[in-house]
């Protein structure tokens, strides 16, 4: 998997990404999370949905204990 980055040629792969997502502030990777989740509900709204509200209350239960 590769992710379009600043210039429309550059391509970032999946450890790419995820090793600069790993260097964002703790706050800016919950948030991340947060898109990354909401995301996947608006893609997969009935499949699922369970589990993803789960691991959604699971992330602001942690992000609240964190801060």
């Amino acid at each position: 998997m590769k992710v379009e980055v600043d210039e429309p040629d550059t391509l970032m792969t999946l450890p790419e990404l995820q090793k600069q997502a790993l260097q964002l502030p703790i706050n800016e990777r919950w948030q991340l999370v947060q898109a990354l989740l909401e995301s996947l509900q608006q893609t997969y709204p009935a499949k699922k949905k369970g589990n993803l509200s789960r691991l959604r209350g699971i992330a602001k239960s942690t992000k609240s204990s964190d801060a």
